[in-house]
């Protein structure tokens, strides 16, 4: 799940930055209810669909990306991922 993604907003295919409009209690209980809906795919699949019964499926792990990226601090984000980013397209966006 993306709690990170949303918190700094997506820029994918935009010339302009998108503003922040979730409250932090609003993403919580999205990711919450996106996790839920997920689970419950999951668990509707191996109800209905799943076949082969004497053979157990993987349990479902669901990670939120708030948990790697919370506790990391700017020079080690900055240094790690930069290098992947094109700078001049980043600080050419317009506010």
């Amino acid at each position: 799940l993306g709690s990170a993604t949303v918190l700094i907003g997506d820029p994918s295919g935009r010339s302009t930055e998108r503003k922040q409009s979730l409250s932090n209690d609003d993403i919580v209980s999205n990711t919450e209810n996106i996790e839920r809906l997920i689970r419950l795919i999951f668990q509707n699949h191996e109800k209905y669909f799943w076949k082969e019964q004497q053979k157990k499926l993987m349990p479902l792990t669901v990670v939120n990306n708030l948990s790697f990226y919370e506790n990391m601090n700017t020079i080690t984000f900055v240094s790690t991922y930069g290098p992947h980013f094109r700078m001049n397209q980043l600080l050419s966006r317009k506010v």
